[in-house]
């Protein structure tokens, strides 16, 4: 239900919640008082949907009330659409994100091709802040080693074995690349005394 004023221009009514004014070329509705208890309140533009938290001066009064059921619906309206606006950005910035992997990924393609050199790729991945191209490379490699061991007692002999070949598996990085060694097949014999 809307209730109307004598006078949109001049009413002197207290300011309450469902008032329209015009303000900043659009229609607005009080909703509630702000927080901050300044005489500001939480506004709601019934043309964009949007809100604001305004302080009401010299506004064009509209003579329209909404009642409690009309605003209710216009704030589910503006909720609707913010949470709608919300889910469009988060597609275009997932869709640009993906552009922006797409041109990494194909520059990183034409060098391999040979297009253009590995430091022209990364000067030109330097200037749009994206990480340098640093190839990793995976070589399988079997090795089989015989070490002589000085230890008590068998068991003592294979847990150090045990932790010699652990110890390589972490002992791999260097100041320049990073290797990863992985022990996908290890295998300790039975300890024989020497």
């Amino acid at each position: 239900m809307t209730t109307n004023t004598t006078d949109p221009q001049t009413s002197d009514r207290p300011l309450e919640r469902g008032r329209t004014f015009r303000h900043w070329g659009g229609t607005w509705t009080l909703v509630a008082p702000a927080p901050d208890g300044e005489g500001s309140w939480v506004a709601l533009n019934t043309d964009t949907h949007a809100m604001a938290i305004l302080t009401v001066v010299d506004v064009v009064w509209t003579g329209q009330t909404l009642d409690d059921d009309q605003l209710a619906v216009e704030v589910a309206t503006a909720w609707h659409t913010l949470h709608q606006r919300w889910e469009n950005v988060r597609a275009r910035l997932a869709e640009k994100e993906q552009m922006i992997d797409d041109i990494r990924a194909y520059a990183i393609d034409r060098h391999l091709e040979g297009a253009f050199c590995r430091d022209g790729l990364n000067a030109a991945l330097r200037h749009f802040d994206l990480e340098p191209y640093q190839p990793r490379y995976q070589v399988p490699v079997t090795v089989t080693a015989t070490v002589h061991i000085t230890a008590d007692d068998a068991d003592a002999a294979q847990r150090r074995v045990r932790y010699l070949i652990d110890g390589l598996a972490y002992s791999g990085e260097s100041d320049e690349d990073e290797v990863q060694v992985t022990l996908d097949d290890t295998q300790v014999g039975d300890p024989e005394t020497a």
